[in-house]
């Protein structure tokens, strides 16, 4: 049985004497974007002492502060991979701005989805999660949203319950999801938040490029409707249905 403990502590050893298969010290070798004047991961992380202190702190594992303060000291700006070109972006923004949050964010829970120090997926990640815009669809590649979201939001065609992103009882999650090309879910939502509910993403990128496609989403009384230029304006009727805490702003919900 999977243990996080046990692989917290296989995590740091790999650490300390040897990388693992996603180590946050050199397996993804980041550094600021060619704006700013760092140093690349050296400029935050100097061995343990980065995050931890040496003898006391007021935080659990002797933290230099809380976690999501200490993720969000070094997220506070664009970096590049040099060897990939990727980006990682800036999650402190991203999260400040956003009107809606996801689940984890809004309760400063990183650790939700990420480990800390090493991990078998990307990004830190617990479970394996969508790389991809398109991609078939599977259990095992979703499973980092099956932690905490029911498998049944995707896999059952018709309900009146499990979402309000249907049209009467028509399931558009399964509609979208489940398909040869299927669309993942990166392809409507953020990550961390947006400013709008279910953080849906106001627009999406588009080819090698990155070209942003906006989706221009607008919510209805009655449901909602897309039309991001992909296809054709679609809109739905889920007869004004209503799930617990789904207009505070900063709550996350799985209905759009």
């Amino acid at each position: 049985m999977f243990d996080p403990v046990i692989f917290e502590a296989i995590a740091l050893a790999a650490l300390l004497f040897g990388t693992g298969p996603t180590d946050h010290r050199s397996a993804a070798p980041v550094r600021p974007a060619e704006s700013d004047q760092g140093n690349g991961c050296a400029a935050c992380h100097k061995g343990c002492a980065a995050c931890h202190t040496s003898h006391a702190s007021q935080f659990a594992f002797q933290l230099r502060a809380s976690p999501t303060d200490l993720c969000l000291s070094c997220h506070n700006r664009e970096m590049v991979d040099p060897e990939t070109k990727s980006r990682v972006a800036n999650v402190a923004d991203e999260i400040l701005k956003s009107k809606f949050k996801h689940g984890p964010v809004r309760t400063g829970d990183c650790q939700g989805c990420h480990f800390s120090h090493s991990a078998q997926h990307a990004n830190l990640l617990h479970e394996e999660y969508p790389a991809r815009f398109y991609e078939k669809f599977s259990e095992e590649g979703y499973a980092l949203c099956f932690q905490c979201h029911e498998k049944t939001l995707v896999q059952d065609e018709r309900t009146t319950t499990l979402t309000r992103f249907r049209d009467g009882d028509r399931n558009l999650h399964f509609l979208h999801v489940n398909r040869e090309k299927g669309r993942t879910c990166r392809a409507c939502h953020e990550v961390h938040g947006s400013d709008l509910p279910s953080h849906i993403r106001k627009s999406v990128p588009f080819g090698s490029s990155g070209w942003l496609l906006p989706m221009n989403f607008q919510k209805t009384p009655q449901g909602g409707s897309c039309s991001p230029g992909c296809h054709k304006p679609f809109s739905y009727d889920n007869g004004g249905a209503t799930l617990p805490a789904l207009e505070a702003p900063g709550e996350s919900n799985p209905g759009k």
